[in-house]
């Protein structure tokens, strides 16, 4: 992410302030239902990558 629009993400998060859980949940919930809805219509195409683990 170029430097210009990091700086403008968190000077819109210090604006905001502190967001309750159920805000965040909420907004991650609607957009992981766009992001599915448009990989089924083939507008975009996701790669899942399998997380690595510690023992």
């Amino acid at each position: 992410m170029p430097q210009r629009m990091v700086k403008a993400l968190e000077d819109d998060m210090q604006l905001r302030g502190a967001v309750p859980l159920s805000a965040v949940e909420r907004a991650r919930n609607e957009i992981m239902q766009i992001i599915k809805e448009m990989s089924e219509a083939g507008e975009i195409e996701l790669t899942l990558y399998q997380e690595q683990t510690v023992e």
